[in-house]
């Protein structure tokens, strides 16, 4: 059994239910998972003679919401898997991108009974095309009937599959990592700073366009400030679907995600996910202000 976010980022709820895993879905909230529904379907699934193996998890700048996981509450998830014996995935696909304060240390970094398999992508630190991640995974399990490195095993697997990762994928890595000082923050900072400003404008774009004093028409859409990542989530008064984004796309020119797309359980059907790590600066002002004649449109002529 294995429980995931709701809503999260489709690859791996979509690979369980094409590999045949049995899956259920834990409400995501500000601060991340649920704890309370994740420790109600551990329960509720032991009844039921199913055990859940593993949790997965974007504590950092979640895809599609934007949360992030405290510490404390992160502290709490280890222990719950302590004591109800399950391993936690962890996809850090945008921790690096934190535009206020520290960030806060990965799962794994705070893991001292080999709970957290970490994984993360160097697509969106370095390049899309690059198509390189690792995975820290030092359990030890049991496979057929010897105890073995969970990484040495997923590394044979992943021979099977795969063969090799290309090695001029690996030498561009390298290379980048060599002109850094070995420093994956000190070769993406230009990066983290652009990208805050380009959320900064995003948010300052909103709060104008969608101010109520000034737009009435708007006062029930609301959104959220993430602390970092690439995603903002706006809850307006009007269900949205594959129609409305086809029709703000064609008559528009801006295409948004219905997070309706990436909940598993129902739900979401009232909001929808902007991305801004691909767009420049100078358009995000005109983008908004055709977003917001198109929110006009919905609200008061449909």
């Amino acid at each position: 059994m294995i429980v995931v976010e709701d809503p999260a980022y489709v690859g791996l709820p979509h690979f369980s239910i094409i590999a045949g895993y049995r899956i259920d879905a834990v409400p995501v909230k500000e601060e991340g998972i649920s704890l309370e529904g994740l420790e109600e379907s551990i329960i509720r699934h032991r009844l039921q003679g199913l055990q859940v193996k593993l949790v997965y998890v974007g504590p950092d700048y979640q895809n599609p919401t934007g949360s992030s996981m405290p510490v404390e509450k992160r502290q709490r998830l280890l222990d719950m898997a302590a004591q109800y014996d399950f391993f936690i995935l962890e996809d850090n696909a945008y921790g690096e991108f934190a535009y206020e304060g520290e960030p806060s240390p990965p799962l794994k970094a705070m893991d001292t009974n080999d709970r957290v398999i970490y994984m993360r992508s160097f697509s969106k630190t370095l390049y899309p095309s690059l198509r390189l991640g690792a995975m820290v995974a030092n359990q030890r399990v049991m496979h057929e009937g010897k105890e073995v490195l969970l990484s040495d095993l997923m590394a044979k697997t992943k021979g099977y599959t795969t063969v090799n990762t290309p090695s001029i994928n690996q030498a561009v890595f390298g290379g980048m990592l060599i002109k850094n000082d070995f420093s994956l923050r000190q070769a993406n900072s230009a990066k983290v700073a652009a990208l805050k400003t380009k959320r900064d404008n995003l948010i300052s774009a909103l709060g104008e366009l969608l101010d109520p004093q000034h737009a009435p028409w708007a006062k029930d859409i609301s959104w959220n400030i993430p602390k970092g990542g690439f995603f903002i989530t706006i809850r307006v008064p009007f269900a949205v679907g594959k129609k409305e984004v086809i029709a703000c796309a064609e008559q528009f020119s801006v295409i948004f995600t219905p997070m309706s797309f990436f909940h598993l359980n129902g739900g979401g059907d009232y909001e929808v996910r902007l991305a801004f790590s691909h767009i420049t600066t100078e358009t995000i002002r005109p983008a908004m202000e055709r977003l917001a004649r198109y929110f006009k449109s919905k609200i008061l002529f449909n």
